[in-house]
């Protein structure tokens, strides 16, 4: 998902997170932040189609909380520590997301 200046100019929809520095023992770590469960979705499909396991942890409380749709600001998308790299280049590559 992108956005499109006047200019015709496509820029990113996603900034990637930093990779923690204590990750080694974390299971799941967060790649991007996204607006909607439905952004979420989304890039876990791109990335599930790739072998990246992807788990979306605020996915749960925002079908509960629809009401409250964007009062959390943003959700989730973790991939497996591992994987991060591997999840990482692909959007840049694609051009979904840059990289901080």
């Amino acid at each position: 998902m992108k956005d499109t200046e006047q200019t015709g100019n496509v820029k990113p929809a996603y900034r990637i997170l930093a990779l923690p520095t204590d990750a080694d023992g974390q299971a799941w770590v967060t790649l991007v932040k996204c607006g909607s469960v439905l952004e979420a979705d989304f890039l876990r499909s791109r990335l599930e189609s790739e072998g990246i396991a992807v788990f979306v942890p605020d996915e749960n409380l925002m079908a509960a909380a629809g009401w409250a749709l964007n009062e959390f600001g943003y959700v989730r998308v973790q991939v497996a520590g591992h994987d991060y790299e591997k999840a990482r280049e692909l959007l840049v590559a694609s051009g979904d997301a840059v990289a901080q």
